[in-house]
């Protein structure tokens, strides 16, 4: 499941507190490059992982002043995945194979 237009801490945790297992936030920023080149990956990413039990989470990180100040990101993009709500890992976005990493990060 895709989520966008998070921009409250309280919003956040209302999507978190969803019993997905997996969680995957991921923080980008319509002024990065980076970040515009991944979105169709990430979309292809989403559809084909669409059956499993996670939930994918865009966070605009200028929409979202709270959220950032709150999760301390410090650069984007970035992704952060939880596994039933709790951090397992953080991935930079600026990796060649990043889908790659966050199939495996499913499993």
């Amino acid at each position: 499941m895709l989520i966008d237009n998070i921009s409250s801490c309280q919003e956040l945790d209302n999507v978190l507190n969803k019993n997905y297992q997996k969680n995957i936030l991921y923080f980008y920023s319509n002024r990065c490059n980076t970040c515009q080149e991944l979105d169709l990956e990430l979309n292809n990413f989403l559809i084909k992982n669409n059956n499993k039990k996670i939930q994918f989470i865009k966070i605009n990180i200028e929409d979202s002043p709270e959220i950032v100040k709150n999760l301390d990101i410090t650069t984007y993009p970035i992704f952060r995945i939880y596994n039933k709500n709790v951090l397992s890992r953080e991935i930079f976005g600026t990796y060649s194979n990043i889908l790659e990493i966050l199939e495996k990060c499913l499993n």
